[in-house]
C-alpha cells in the first residue's frame, strides 16, 4: 500500500493537530464529556481519505519518448487558397495533418512555431498531446490588413534557433521538424542554417500544399476567411520547398491531395527509434470505500439528530 495525499502533508498535519486539540478539550470539559465514538471515527476516516491510500493493482505499460516534435507552419494569406483535396483550404488541411502526425508520436513533446507577418512560438514545448489537439484546430491565417508578404526563410531560421536552444537544454532528446507551407515567397531569400543547428536536428520533413494552377487568395478578417478575394493568384513553389528540405538534410513531399497515412508516419517514428516502452507498477484507489463508510456514519449521525429533535418536540407538547 502507498499513500498519495490529496493535500500537502503539512496541511493535513496542521488540521489533524487542530482536531486532536478539539477532541481533548471536549473530553476534558466539565460541560461536555460525552463525545460519541462515532464522531471520532468519522474524523479519523476523513483524515485517512485525505492521505489517499492506494493498493497495488498489477502492472501497466508506459510509452515513453525522448523526442521533441516541432511543427513550423505557414499561416500567411496565401494559405487561404482552396486548392487541396475536396476544395479544402491549404491551412485547413495543414491543421488536420498536424493533429494526425502528433498522434503518431506517442509520448513525445510538441511545439508549434508559426509564421504570419513574423515568426513566433504559437505553442511552447509540451508533452500534453490533448493540448495540441485542442489548439491546432484554432490556428488561423493572419488578417489581411496585417499581412506584409511571405518570407519562409524567416520561419526556418527562427525555428532552427529554437531547436538549437532546446538541444543545449536537453542534449539527450531527439528533435524532429515538420515544415508545412505552400512555399510561396515575396522575398528571394534563403535560410541560413548553421552546422550546430543541423546537428541538433534528428530528422526533417517538408510538406507542400497547393497546386501549380493555384487560386485566388482570400481576404481574412478577425481570423475568419471571407468570400472576397485579393487580386493575387497563389501557386505552390515546390522548388523553394525542395531547397528548404535539402538545407535541412530532410525530404520533401506534396501533401495537397494526400490522405494521411498513419502506418507510414508510424514507420518514420520507429525507424528513428524515437519511442520506447517500460513496465511500471499500477495502483488502485481505495479511499472510495472509506468514503462509503463515512457516508453511512453521517447518515447515522443525522438520524440521531432528527430523533432528538422529534423527542424534544414531543416533550414540549406534553
Amino acid at each position: 500500500m502507498i499513500f498519495k495525499p490529496l493535500l500537502p502533508i503539512y496541511v493535513i498535519i496542521f488540521i489533524a493537530l487542530a482536531f486532536i486539540a478539539f477532541i481533548v478539550f471536549m473530553l476534558t470539559s466539565k460541560h461536555q464529556r460525552n463525545l460519541p465514538i462515532r464522531r471520532i471515527l468519522m474524523i479519523v476516516i476523513m483524515f485517512v481519505i485525505m492521505l489517499r491510500p492506494m493498493v497495488r493493482g498489477g502492472t501497466a505499460v508506459r510509452q515513453e519518448s525522448s523526442t521533441n516534435v516541432f511543427f513550423a507552419l505557414d499561416l500567411t494569406n496565401s494559405m487561404t487558397v482552396a486548392d487541396c483535396k475536396n476544395n479544402q483550404r491549404r491551412f485547413e488541411k495543414m491543421r488536420d495533418d498536424v493533429q494526425e502526425i502528433a498522434k503518431s508520436f506517442t509520448g513525445a513533446r510538441f511545439s508549434i512555431i508559426a509564421m504570419d507577418y513574423d515568426a513566433y512560438v504559437a505553442m511552447p514545448l509540451t508533452d500534453d498531446l490533448d493540448a495540441l489537439l485542442n489548439y491546432a484546430p484554432k490556428l488561423s491565417v493572419i488578417d489581411t490588413t496585417k499581412s506584409n508578404g511571405s518570407d519562409l526563410s524567416k520561419l526556418i531560421v527562427y525555428t532552427m534557433e529554437h531547436i538549437e536552444n532546446y538541444r543545449e537544454l536537453f542534449p539527450e532528446r531527439k528533435n524532429v521538424l515538420f515544415v508545412m507551407s505552400d512555399g510561396e515567397r515575396t522575398e528571394n531569400t534563403k535560410p541560413i542554417i548553421t552546422g550546430n543547428q543541423l546537428n541538433a536536428l534528428s530528422a526533417a520533413r517538408v510538406y507542400g500544399y497547393g497546386t501549380s494552377e493555384g487560386g485566388y487568395v482570400k481576404r481574412v478578417y478577425n481570423g475568419e476567411v471571407s468570400k472576397n478575394s485579393l487580386n493575387h493568384i497563389s501557386r505552390i513553389d515546390e522548388e523553394n520547398l525542395q531547397d528548404i528540405a535539402s538545407r535541412l538534410n530532410g525530404s520533401y513531399e506534396n501533401w495537397t491531395d494526400v490522405d494521411f497515412d498513419a502506418q507510414k508516419m508510424k514507420a518514420i517514428s520507429s525507424t528513428l527509434e524515437l519511442s520506447d516502452s517500460s513496465t511500471i507498477e499500477s495502483y488502485r484507489d481505495t479511499y472510495w470505500l472509506l468514503a462509503l463508510v463515512l457516508a453511512a456514519l453521517l447518515l447515522w449521525e443525522l438520524s440521531d439528530c432528527l430523533n432528538k429533535v422529534l423527542d424534544e418536540r414531543k416533550v414540549v407538547k406534553k
